[in-house]
């Protein structure tokens, strides 16, 4: 650890040393590990952004305690500008981890940036990741917010024929203790024949059981 001082911002650049970085940070208590925090101060978009320094970004988030105030500062610079990151190929995993392990503030930041244009963002390839982690992890009032917004027959066909779309109607579907998850099986199983016109809308009806040759017979 010692010979890492100094060098965190190269090794979390490399393919090889961000595995070690990762290892630190998982095994070795928070106050001994602040160095790398330290380090990735004032670049903390710069490392999120990158293929491996993301990963970085995101075991700090798993492994801190929840009120460690310098891994928030990081992720204060992350979220200053929230839906660029949602939509970047790689920042979107740190998003990911904020929505899992960060602040209920800060999650609201994430779910308020999603909703600027929340149908687009639920059919890109990054940023629906963050969509289903706001419906899992968001507020109950954001959840319900993003739900009702996306529950309706309309969106649910142009999000049912969309590769990434449909994991948003999946994750909707098999949401616990709401309603919205009997309102869009009725909306997926009443649009089936739409659906059933794509390739990915023919997989969403598959995977939640509603395959066209078995709703067409009801």
């Amino acid at each position: 650890m010692e010979e890492l001082h100094g060098s965190v911002l190269e090794a979390a650049s490399s393919p090889h040393a961000n595995y070690v970085i990762q290892a630190v940070i998982a095994r070795v208590p928070t106050e001994l590990v602040k160095f790398i925090i330290q380090e990735i101060r004032g670049k903390a978009v710069e490392v999120a952004r990158h293929r491996y320094g993301c990963r970085i970004l995101c075991r700090l988030l798993e492994h801190s305690p929840s009120n460690e105030d310098s891994v928030h500062m990081l992720v204060d610079e992350v979220l200053e500008k929230p839906l660029e990151m949602c939509r970047h190929t790689y920042a979107h995993h740190v998003i990911n981890s904020i929505m899992e392990h960060g602040l209920p503030e800060q999650r609201q930041i994430v779910a308020a940036a999603v909703k600027q244009d929340l149908l687009v963002n639920a059919c890109g390839r990054n940023a629906s990741y963050v969509v289903e982690k706001v419906l899992l992890y968001g507020s109950q009032c954001d959840r319900e917010e993003v739900s009702a917004k996306l529950c309706n027959p309309e969106n649910i066909v142009w999000l049912g024929q969309s590769e990434c779309g449909g994991f948003v109607v999946r994750t909707m579907a098999s949401m616990p203790a709401t309603s919205f998850s009997k309102d869009v099986m009725g909306l997926v199983q009443a649009s089936a024949e739409q659906l059933a016109m794509t390739k990915y809308g023919k997989r969403l009806l598959q995977d939640l059981g509603l395959a066209w040759q078995e709703v067409k017979k009801q």
